[in-house]
């Protein structure tokens, strides 16, 4: 689950790997839940999530709604979650934690679209199905422990994104 899967950035980019490395797996069905793709091998299975984008703050919450939808008429072993979604059994944070980097790092108040984004955030965090947090560095754990301290610190685990791309080169 990524709105923009294997194009630009890092999350965009570590996605695509590790689906195209499971896929090599024959005993693995991978299925993509996103927006816009790059097309990698013929092994993966596409689903076209559509995201509301003509109001701004309705971007995040349009594709976690219409991925819930969809996934929801499926039965999956896993869900990973490589953005804000409502429900995944895994989430894997790239940054820190929405509502922290606007007050604390923009120094703003929240707009509509921020209020949306950590409406979804708050949505699966909290949840009983997310069962492991992978989080790609020591300073976006410090943020998701501090915005949620009743998280069972045993499902967090910190896997950084350079040594992640190294170690899935290897």
């Amino acid at each position: 689950m990524i709105p923009k899967f294997g194009l630009t950035g890092g999350a965009e980019q570590f996605a695509y790997t590790l689906a195209e490395r499971l896929s090599l797996n024959l005993n693995y069905e991978i299925h993509v839940f996103a927006n816009k793709w790059q097309l990698p091998s013929q092994r993966i299975t596409f689903h076209k999530i559509p995201i509301i984008s003509f109001s701004k703050f309705l971007t995040t919450s349009s594709f976690a709604f219409f991925a819930e939808h969809k996934i929801s008429k499926m039965n999956f072993d896993l869900i990973h979650a490589h953005d804000r979604l409502f429900n995944a059994d895994l989430f894997t944070i790239y940054g820190i934690l929405h509502r922290i980097w606007v007050h604390e790092f923009r120094r703003k108040s929240m707009s509509l679209f921020d209020y949306g984004t950590w409406w979804v955030e708050k949505s699966l965090v909290p949840s009983k199905h997310c069962r492991i947090f992978l989080v790609v560095s020591n300073v976006t754990t410090s943020s998701f422990v501090r915005e949620y301290d009743d998280i069972d610190p045993g499902k967090v685990r910190v896997v950084p994104s350079g040594g992640t791309r190294k170690a899935a080169r290897d």
